[in-house]
């Protein structure tokens, strides 16, 4: 059920094949709390008035109580996603997420929703946009998405430039949040930074 107070929906990519983590799929990594990506990711949806979606269906993930949406039919990739996460939104707004970003926090989603209106909202970084902490007009951006979807372009750096997205200012504490679990290294340089206090 979505809530009347929802600010939008927030869609978490779960499709990737986690090659480089042998398989298991990123969202179920389990942080030092037990609690896994997702779950973490969830919370701080939906603690800033988010209703929440997996964009792309997986298996692993079928047990979990949220709606799974399938990437749109055609090209593959997370531009197919993009188009199923915001035909499913409507008029309503999406964020897009990446299930291997466990630290980001409801304080950077509701400032990415704070921003004024804008077709596309995501910061900006050393290698381009930061499209897994996007925010989109649903209903305006999805013409330009699945006309790239159509073309099989499956970057969303290109998409993001396409729709003059507006760029997020980070804070150094922002940046940190959007760290992700890319590979097993990253993992455990996080955990035993956790032990440490920040000191490896």
């Amino acid at each position: 059920m979505i809530s009347a107070s929802s600010r939008g929906v927030a869609g978490i990519f779960v499709g990737g094949a986690s090659r480089r983590m042998g398989g298991t799929p990123k969202g179920l990594l389990q942080l030092r709390s037990g609690r896994t990506i997702v779950e973490e990711l969830a919370d701080a949806a939906h603690a800033a008035a988010l209703e929440v979606v997996l964009v792309g269906r997986h298996p692993a993930y079928a047990a979990l109580p949220f709606r799974s949406l399938a990437d749109a039919p055609g090209a593959h990739g997370p531009v197919a996603g993009l188009v199923a996460l915001l035909t499913y939104a409507g008029d309503r707004t999406s964020v897009a997420l990446a299930c291997d970003a466990p630290f980001i926090t409801t304080a950077l989603l509701t400032r990415l929703l704070d921003e004024p209106a804008a077709i596309a909202v995501a910061p900006r970084g050393r290698h381009g946009w930061e499209p897994f902490c996007a925010r989109f007009a649903s209903a305006e951006a999805l013409p330009e998405v699945a006309r790239r979807h159509h073309a099989a372009i499956s970057r969303l750096q290109d998409v993001l430039d396409a729709l003059s997205t507006r760029t997020l200012q980070l804070s150094e504490e922002d940046a940190r949040a959007l760290r992700d679990w890319d590979s097993p290294e990253d993992v455990a340089h996080d955990i035993d930074s956790s032990r440490t206090g920040g000191r490896t």
